[in-house]
Formats: structure tokens, C-alpha cells, sequence
């Protein structure tokens, strides 16, 4: 390398790379199990999620077949 003049603060970063290796076939299956485990629980999230969001809908929706309650539509906007 080849400084024209002194090198600015912080052009190199020096950063320990620590990761385990998957050259066994233990951790490779401890690895796939892992994965279908996050895999699971994403869409378990997904679905509630969904759930919350058709609940708030349904509210929603009797909220505007009574318009006396807008203080309730006010509460589940904020939410």
C-alpha cells in the first residue's frame, strides 16, 4: 500500500470474524433444525398478525354500521 501523505483515522477496521463451522454433519443438522425452528415461528407471527389486523378490520366495520361510537374508533386508531 502506498500513502501520498498520512492515512485518515479509521481507514482500516480490523473486526474478529467468530462463527462456527459446519464441516460435521452434527452441526450442520443442528443448523437445519435451527432454521425450520425460525422458519416457525415467522409464520406463527405472520398469523397473528393477520389475525390482529382482520379483528381491527371487523371492528372497524361495526364502527361504521353505528357511528355513535367514534370514541371506541378513535381508541383502536391509536392502537
Amino acid at each position: 500500500m502506498h500513502y501520498f501523505r498520512i492515512p485518515k483515522l479509521g481507514c482500516y477496521l480490523a473486526v474478529p470474524l467468530i462463527y462456527q463451522n459446519c464441516l460435521s454433519e452434527k452441526s450442520f443438522i443442528a443448523a437445519l433444525k435451527e432454521r425450520s425452528k425460525v422458519i416457525r415461528q415467522r409464520n406463527q407471527g405472520e398469523e397473528e398478525k393477520e389475525g390482529d389486523k382482520l379483528d381491527y378490520l371487523a371492528k372497524r366495520e361495526e364502527y361504521l354500521d353505528n357511528p355513535e361510537n367514534a370514541e371506541e374508533l378513535k381508541a383502536l386508531d391509536d392502537e
